[in-house]
């Protein structure tokens, strides 16, 4: 498919057909990355981030409350 792992150790071990792997695993070899938690529903906030902005898209709501209602769900644990 030509497109990047997702998983670092599928990068830096697996046999892969991307172009310009060999500075991709320089970077990710290098680089100190931090994990992002979920929520312990991602699926349904994914779900909901995605209908508040297509509300957003529509303009049935302003920027600053798809903002408001954006941080609410990314603060969710």
């Amino acid at each position: 498919m030509k497109q990047i792992p997702v998983r670092i150790d599928v990068i830096l071990e697996e046999d892969i057909d991307v172009p310009d792997i060999d500075i991709i695993r320089k970077y990710v070899e290098n680089t100190n990355f931090k994990v992002r938690p979920l929520s312990s529903n991602p699926m349904n906030d994914i779900s909901e981030m995605g209908r508040i902005f297509q509300k957003y898209l529509l303009d049935e709501i302003e920027l600053d409350d798809f903002c408001d209602l954006a941080q609410t769900i990314a603060d969710r644990e």
